[in-house]
């Protein structure tokens, strides 16, 4: 078979099958289509890197998620103490066991700083003052 890309005669076995041409094989043969693939090839640029910095990720978190910004954030966190609005416990700024924003999730007004354990509760009670209401009741009663 003939190549027409190379111009050369070669076997058969050379040339990939192609049902829908009237010949059944490409015109090119294995080697010339694996040329021509590699000079069409355009690797992509790779992306520089920038390195991980862990306050910028925050800074664009607080802004995102709760319209406000780093310095709202600490001016919050003096004015509490460092503590949590609900148990008082004191916790460190900026650590995964810190104090979390809580915000209203209808109105998304941020309240105030609360430690993880009060942040949790208050969204499983699901921030509902019937259900809060009634487990203080729940609490003198027992």
């Amino acid at each position: 078979m003939y190549c027409t890309k190379c111009k050369k005669d070669k076997e058969l076995d050379c040339f990939r099958k192609r049902d829908s041409l009237k010949r059944g094989y490409q015109s090119w043969c294995k080697e010339c289509e694996k040329g021509g693939n590699k000079k069409r090839y355009k690797p992509k640029p790779k992306r520089s890197k920038k390195p991980y910095n862990k306050h910028d990720e925050m800074v664009r978190m607080l802004k995102f998620r709760y319209n406000i910004t780093y310095e709202d954030f600490v001016d919050m966190y003096k004015k509490q103490d460092g503590k949590c609005l609900i148990c008082n416990t004191p916790k460190i700024l900026g650590t995964k066991l810190g104090l979390n924003i809580d915000h209203c999730h209808v109105t998304l007004k941020v309240r105030g700083l609360l430690c993880r354990s009060c942040n949790t509760a208050l969204g499983l009670l699901k921030e509902d003052k019937v259900v809060i209401t009634n487990l203080l009741k729940y609490i003198e009663k027992k």
